[in-house]
């Protein structure tokens, strides 16, 4: 009689290892070339007497550090206001895995990269989550509320 074939690996077995993600999550790390911050949206700002901005009175950081930034083509969200038509393009942004502190809403800024037209300023719109990965996906759009810094 012929042994059945489940294709479910060796008895006792695990079909995934527990260190695969920190295992391939070094791959992913080593193609982060950008650096970009995150803080936390809204916050309090605090002025001394002569309306000086306080150090550390802004928005807590939630994230600094490598990331890979992509631009989604046709993906852009357009919106009429009014007469005018106004455009947002959508970024791919990819940080550590472990960067669990980031939140929708998130203001964001492109610190570094290699194309010098990746500047932001970024609005956190969707963070991809999961059990299994090698990296945070978050999605972004242009927030055209602040002036670029290019």
């Amino acid at each position: 009689m012929p042994r059945p074939r489940r294709h479910q690996g060796r008895p006792g077995t695990q079909v995934i290892p527990e260190d695969w993600e920190a295992d391939h999550a070094v791959v992913a790390d080593k193609t982060r070339t950008a650096t970009c911050t995150f803080t936390a949206p809204g916050g309090t700002l605090a002025f001394d007497d002569d309306l000086n901005l306080l150090p550390g009175s802004g928005p807590a950081p939630l994230y600094s550090g490598p990331c890979r930034v992509q631009i989604l083509t046709g993906r852009d969200a357009v919106a009429i206001t009014g007469d005018q038509k106004q455009s947002s393009t959508v970024y791919r942004v990819t940080v550590a895995r472990d960067a669990a502190a980031l939140v929708i809403g998130a203001a964001g800024a492109i610190v570094h990269a290699g194309d010098a037209s990746l500047t932001g300023p970024l609005i956190v719109e969707r963070i991809d989550r999961g059990s299994l990965r090698f990296e945070r996906v978050i999605y972004c759009v242009e927030d055209q509320t602040r002036p670029s810094t290019s």
